[in-house]
């Protein structure tokens, strides 16, 4: 629920409790600074995957319920984030109105689009993840039995990503969001919206 999510996340807990990479998933400013932290790094592998999963959820309601998406739900109800060309820019006119209308066929080219951009180790943007991770989505993307072509493969797809999205949020977490939190600019934002955040 988007009411439920801003109030468990909302600016009166910012002030309470030290930040995680979560909480700064559900604030404007904070989501802002770091976004620039991270196009630094070119670390937006995780916004495109969980923009994918979303699609799909609102596509597929009947068969994936709320509240499955593990890490990254907060940056969907972010008003400055950047939205996928791969996950929306291919969209029509009629597909944007009525996402009924968006194949499964058509999930699984975004996907095999995402997985070529992250995922091979000679890709667009290879992401830093385990070469068990690779190897397993690997073995899923390129087994032709993997997908039965009908509306059952938007469970498979909703989770194709998620060991890369889990591996990549608790590198984030470990390794970009901490050198985020000791930045000046992180550190100025917090003095201006009175956050007590101990670097404990």
């Amino acid at each position: 629920d988007h009411t439920l999510l801003k109030e468990k996340g909302g600016h009166s807990d910012a002030k309470t409790k030290p930040h995680t990479l979560a909480t700064v998933f559900q604030h404007d400013y904070l989501f802002s600074a770091y976004m620039a932290h991270l196009f630094q790094e070119f670390s937006i592998d995780l916004i495109e995957w969980v923009q994918f999963k979303d699609l799909l959820r609102q596509r597929y309601s009947d068969k994936i319920k709320q509240g499955e998406i593990k890490f990254g739900e907060g940056l969907l109800y972010l008003q400055n984030i950047p939205k996928s060309n791969i996950v929306y820019g291919t969209m029509s006119k009629e597909e944007k109105q009525n996402i009924t209308n968006i194949s499964v066929f058509q999930f699984r080219h975004k996907a095999m689009q995402l997985y070529a951009k992250y995922i091979p180790l000679d890709g667009e943007f290879t992401v830093n993840i385990s070469n068990n991770c690779r190897r397993n989505l690997e073995s899923v993307i390129n087994n032709p039995n993997s997908f039965r072509g009908d509306d059952s493969d938007a469970i498979l797809l909703f989770t194709l990503f998620d060991q890369c999205i889990d591996e990549v949020y608790t590198l984030q977490e470990d390794d970009s969001f901490t050198r985020f939190r000791r930045s000046e600019v992180y550190q100025a934002l917090i003095r201006r919206h009175g956050i007590s955040d101990s670097m404990s």
